[in-house]
C-alpha cells in the first residue's frame, strides 16, 4: 500500500475497523467459489462432506 493509505489507516483506524464490520458477508463471492452441494462449516476443525 501506499504511505497515502496507510497513513489514513492509521488516522482513522477505529471508524475503517467499524465500517468493515458493518459490511454484509461476501456470499455471492462464497457461492462462486464453493461448489452449491458444498455447505460451509461454521466449525473450521469440522471436516467438510464434498470439498
Amino acid at each position: 500500500m501506499d504511505s497515502t493509505t496507510l497513513g489514513a489507516y492509521d488516522r482513522d483506524a477505529a471508524v475503517f475497523a467499524e465500517q468493515w464490520h458493518e459490511q454484509p458477508p461476501p456470499d455471492d463471492l462464497r457461492a462462486a467459489l464453493l461448489p452449491s452441494s458444498c455447505e460451509r462449516s461454521t466449525r473450521p476443525w469440522q471436516e467438510r462432506s464434498c470439498c
